[in-house]
Parts: structure tokens; C-alpha cells; sequence
């Protein structure tokens, strides 16, 4: 999980000094897909490592199973909080390559409560995404590429993908300057199986959101009892069609010249 707004860009102030904002018994840590679902016994590891360009607020009995990096503070002083990995604060900037769909969207993407859809293998474009509660959207035949360049609204108990989170890919907006941001919010009890790009996209999740894969986003807040599962499985999977950008063990981006 990865915050990419520079420090005091958000202007909020409930979101002050928290661009990334893991609140009460969050967690994070690993798993790898090829070798099944997580498993906290059998399949979990302590490559669950969290950054931001700016602060990063660990709230109380939150446990960090990787490192923490910062572009400012960590704030990580309540009781409970533990992170098995390396704390670095005022940590060099990361940059991330802005992304602008190659097909610009014409309509959205609606689910009312209690409904399934299933996108098979292909790209898809949305002006914006609004999911009802008690539904899903599922995937089938192949990888799936959902461009979202608005708005996403979620309901409660709500699951996207599943089990690998190899097979899906979101990439919500991500040109336009700092300030230029749109929502993604999700309530309680949100699972998501895949990887998510979204440079100049707020993310909010609910209580007990459970994220298996990777997650990169303007802003990041997550509810109480929030799971972040990196996949291992994603550390070499390109995640923008544009070729540039990886998820690299351990880091969060690598430009490869020329591509």
C-alpha cells in the first residue's frame, strides 16, 4: 500500500498529517497467490510493507508485518501498534507515471444491492463505478483491465475479484495535478482481490476491509480492523498497459527506460 500525494497538499483536516491512515487493529503482511488463498498458518509472510510521499498514522493495535516509509512522519505512538520491519520517516520521494486511458469512457458502471456481474477476460472503461450492497463483481476466461476515470461508490459487503488477484487490475484516475482527485469509497466490510492504481484517486474503505494484492492511491484511509495481504505473486506484474510501471518487491515502482 502506497500513498503518493506530497506531504500538506491535503488541506482537510481530518485527513492532516494522514495521507496513508490505517485506523484501530489494522494490519498488514504477505501472502503468494501461486501457492493458494492467504492462510494465516500456511501462506503469510512479512513483506507487508506501507509507504507515502507523505505522513503515515498508525492507529492504536495496528500491526505492520513489513516496513514503513515515509516522506514525513510516522505517527505510530498509540499503544499496540507494532511493525516488524524497517520505520524510516522523512524518506526520499517516490514518482509515479500519470495514466490516461487510451479509450476515454462514455458511461458507467452500475450494480444494484444483491447482484452478481461477471467480466470476462478484456479491458473495460468507465466513467465512474456504483456498486450496491451484498454484491460482487466477479472475473472469468482470463486477465481483466477496468479503467475508472470518476467517481467510485461501494456499498457494505461488497467483494471485487477473487482468489488470484493476478487475473484483475483497476486503474482509477491518475493524471491531472495533486490537487485534481476524485473518491473511491467503500463501506464495511469491502474485499478486493487484485491490483489498484489510482495516482490522483482518495481512497476511503470501511471497517473490516480486506485487501488481497496491492493498493496505490492518492490518499489511503482504512477503516478499523482493515487488512492489507500483499500477493507476492504481483511483485513482477506490470500494472499500466503504458509498460512502465512494476510492483517490485520491496519497492513500489520501476521506470524502465525506453519502454
Amino acid at each position: 500500500a502506497f500513498s503518493t500525494v506530497p506531504n500538506l497538499v491535503v488541506t482537510d483536516d481530518d485527513r492532516r498529517e494522514k495521507e496513508l491512515w490505517i485506523k484501530n487493529n489494522g494490519a498488514s503482511d504477505s501472502f503468494d497467490s501461486t501457492l493458494g488463498a492467504y492462510d494465516a498458518t500456511t501462506n503469510r509472510g512479512t513483506g507487508g510493507n506501507i509507504g507515502a510521499n507523505g505522513d503515515i498514522t498508525l492507529d492504536k493495535d495496528t500491526a505492520i508485518s513489513g516496513s514503513v516509509s515515509a516522506g514525513d512522519a510516522i505517527h505510530d505512538t498509540e499503544s499496540g501498534v507494532t511493525i516488524s520491519g524497517t520505520r524510516t520517516p522523512l524518506a526520499a520521494a517516490k514518482s509515479f507515471p500519470s495514466i490516461t486511458p487510451s479509450t476515454t469512457p462514455t458511461s458507467g458502471l452500475s450494480i444494484g444491492n444483491n447482484a452478481t456481474v461477471n467480466l470476462t477476460a478484456g479491458t473495460y472503461y468507465y466513467t465512474t463505478i456504483n456498486i450496491g450492497n451484498n454484491s460482487s463483481i466477479t472475473t472469468s476466461g482470463g486477465p481483466v483491465t477496468i479503467y475508472v476515470t470518476g467517481e467510485v461508490d461501494i456499498g457494505n459487503s461488497v467483494t471485487i475479484g477473487a482468489n488470484p488477484g493476478t487475473n484483475l487490475e483497476i486503474i482509477a484516475k491518475s493524471d491531472g495535478a495533486d490537487t485534481s482527485s476524485v473518491e473511491f469509497e467503500a463501506g464495511n466490510t469491502f474485499t478486493f482481490y487484485g491490483s489498484f492504481y489510482g495516482k490522483n484517486t482518495d481512497v476511503d474503505l470501511g471497517n473490516d476491509a480486506k485487501i488481497y494484492g496491492s493498493m496505490l492511491a492518492r490518499t489511503i484511509k482504512m477503516g478499523n480492523n482493515a487488512k492489507i495481504h500483499y500477493d507476492l505473486a504481483l511483485a513482477n506484474k506490470s500494472m499500466c498497459t503504458s509498460g512502465k510501471y512494476l510492483v517490485k518487491l520491496g519497492t513500489w515502482r520501476e521506470v524502465i527506460p525506453g519502454s
